[in-house]
């Protein structure tokens, strides 16, 4: 190859040089321009959605496809000046060479149509074009223009590039990266994460819980979205709550929305970020006690036997109840549980509400109901229910009931009137009463009675004093007669119907009607027929006392008094009632604890002694009062009779 061609050639590769760089800077601020839009396009629709990946592959797909288009029109494809044209351009710039070295190249060519011209000329040429080629450096010809604009436009777009980079370094990196389809989150500045539970219940207003895992600049505001099927969208404000004092605290934002029961779609925006996903809350009812059944399980010592437990159903769970007794509860529930307790409630000094205990129930298979067995403890004055479902949503109004106890009280005794009947015999009382006889002199005295108590009876004493003397007590006998051959037993009486009218029965635990649903002996009676043939009374001797026997006018003064069953050890300690003793002793007989006090008869049976003329007087007046009176109701039914 002659120097000029080699000269050429070289100017050409720097043209082809200058003029690929400037397609490169065509190429990259073209395909730049784009990725930012694209960039843009991906950072503005994921302010408020996530991105469809649909669109990132197109976005993607369209600027891989827009780089290979440039590529070939602006790089591949390129126009680059034949040798003739640089040839023509030398001898432009060069004066003196005068088309030689277009000339020289033209007929220095196999193919140059040379005929009819001298060959020594044409040597003569393009010894003459080598010589000026030599003569000068064609390539420093080569237009370096190209490389200008391509700074002209490679320049800004880095320098936007570097300044965006330079503030927001993840940011310009994720957006990049994204155009790659890589799964990176935006990094707005701030990191929202719902901490709201996807379960809450229904019908009641609720909150949104938005946790902030960044600084967050002053003045920034926030909303949430909330869409709900067949319902108006609505927007919400966020109200940002300030960060704990602990490293690991975070800042929460809080929304508060009205009461739904139908399924919910929230959307959150705080500044420039927003929630990443959706987050999607459904409502679920609280659960509610549909029924509560209670019964009272009596204490074992009001068995007789010692051995059973009686129930008593409660109707409405309302619990009337001695204490010490079982309570069995029972509930159910509108809808499966996980948990059930019974809380045992009393009132405090000052009038609130408290717990005395709470334990858990027992659940059914199936979650739809639960019992409990506790005590009936002293104080108590109610129980309530809770109760949890499977997403720790407890009843809001937990049911409450009432719990009565009964007062442990002695048992209540009275005496009978005195009789003198025939218990076979019609007809009322007041047709047999001998009320007020005088006592004879080594006569005796009808003391009928009849007791209750809840705690049932379990022993009777006949306590009696003559004139201010000390008390004396005898024990009564339980009787255990068969009512099917002395027939039924006569409360009123004390008496058996086989009895007689001067029958005695000292004390007969009366028998439940039902014995499988209620203990016998919670109630009692009897007729003691009290003889003071051997009674002696004590008089004063000289500075000691002695006995005598009794004479006319003395007076002796019987009650009766019974006690429960209920084991004394479980009582504190009480004082003796106050008329127990006398004037001269204060000590009762009654050989029992005093810590467990007996039921007494509140009024007494006084009897005067008297002479045998003085007690026929009574009968005879006792006799005439009840002809008068006889007669009296015999005029009366005659007036008001019916014609």
């Amino acid at each position: 190859m002659s120097a000029l061609e080699q000269q050429l050639n070289t100017w050409r590769s720097r043209e082809r040089a200058a003029l690929v760089v400037r397609g490169l800077s065509r190429c990259f601020a073209i395909a730049a321009g784009v990725l930012a839009v694209a960039c843009l396009v991906d950072w503005f629709i994921d302010r408020f959605t996530e991105t469809p990946f649909a669109l990132r592959v197109l976005m993607t797909a369209g600027q891989v496809l827009l780089s290979g288009f440039l590529a070939w029109k602006f790089v591949l494809k390129v126009s680059l000046p034949s040798l003739d044209r640089l040839a023509a351009r030398a001898e432009t710039l060069l004066p003196q060479v005068r088309h030689r070295f277009v000339t020289a190249l033209q007929l220095s060519r196999r193919d140059a149509a040379v005929q009819g011209m001298s060959p020594m000329l044409i040597r003569e040429v393009v010894t003459e074009a080598e010589d000026l080629a030599n003569q000068h450096t064609l390539p420093k010809f080569a237009d370096r223009s190209p490389y200008k604009r391509a700074a002209w436009l490679v320049g800004p777009v880095l320098l936007v590039s570097l300044v965006g980079f330079a503030v927001r370094p993840a940011a310009v990196f994720t957006l990049v990266a994204r155009q790659a389809l890589l799964t990176i989150e935006i990094d707005r500045g701030l990191s929202l994460t719902n901490i709201t539970p996807e379960v809450l219940p229904a019908g009641e207003s609720y909150q949104v819980r938005i946790r902030i895992d960044d600084t967050i600049p002053d003045g920034e505001t926030g909303s949430v979205y909330l869409e709900a099927q067949d319902q108006p969208s609505a927007v919400f404000p966020l109200v940002i709550q300030p960060h704990g004092t602990g490293k690991s605290d975070h800042a929460v934002a809080i929304a508060e929305l009205p009461p739904s029961t139908v399924p919910v779609t929230i959307r959150a925006w705080l500044g420039g970020a927003r929630l990443r996903a959706p987050a999607t809350i459904r409502f679920e009812p609280r659960p509610t006690v549909k029924d509560i059944e209670a019964a009272v399980l009596l204490p074992r010592f009001v068995d007789p036997s010692g051995m059973r437990k009686y129930r008593r159903y409660q109707p409405q769970g309302e619990i009337f109840a001695l204490v010490d007794s079982g309570l069995e509860v029972s509930a159910t529930f509108s809808k499966p549980i996980v948990s059930a307790e019974f809380a045992l409630l009393r009132r405090g000094a000052a009038g609130q509400e408290e717990e005395l205990e709470r334990k858990p129930m027992t659940l059914a298979a199936d979650g739809l109901s639960a019992t409990v067995q506790s005590l009936a403890r002293a104080g108590a004055t109610a129980y309530r229910i809770h109760c949890r479902d499977e997403f720790s949503f407890a009843n809001l109004y937990p049911p409450t009931r009432g719990i009565t106890l009964t007062p442990d009280r002695p048992p209540e005794v009275r005496l009978l009137p005195e009789v003198l009947k025939d218990p076979k015999e019609d007809g009322p009382l007041d047709d047999y009463s001998v009320e007020g006889m005088p006592l004879r002199l080594g006569g005796q005295i009808q003391v009928g009675w009849y007791a209750k108590s809840p705690l049932g009876l379990a022993r009777a004493y006949i306590v009696y004093r003559i004139n201010d003397g000390p008390w004396t007590s005898l024990t009564l006998t339980k009787a255990t007669a068969d009512e099917t051959a002395m027939g039924r037993f006569v409360p009123e009486l004390g008496l058996f119907l086989e009895s007689g009218p001067l029958g005695q029965v000292e004390f007969y635990p009366i028998p439940a009607k039902d014995s499988e649903a209620e203990p016998d002996g919670l109630t009692a009676g009897g007729r003691f027929n009290f003889k003071t043939s051997a009674l002696k009374k004590r008089v004063k001797s000289g500075d000691g006392w002695t006995t005598a026997e009794l004479e006319l006018g003395d007076t002796v003064e019987i009650r009766v008094a019974l006690f429960d069953r209920k084991p004394v050890e479980t009582q504190p300690p009480t004082t003796a009632p106050p008329f127990v003793g006398s004037a001269s002793e204060d000590k009762p007989t009654i050989t029992v604890d005093p810590r467990r006090p007996a039921g007494w008869s509140p009024e007494s049976r006084i009897k005067t002694v008297v002479s045998d003329a003085k007690f026929q007087a009574w009968r005879q007046e006792h006799y005439r009062t009840r002809v008068k009176l006889g007669d009296l109701e015999k005029k009366q039914r005659a007036v008001f009779a019916k014609p």
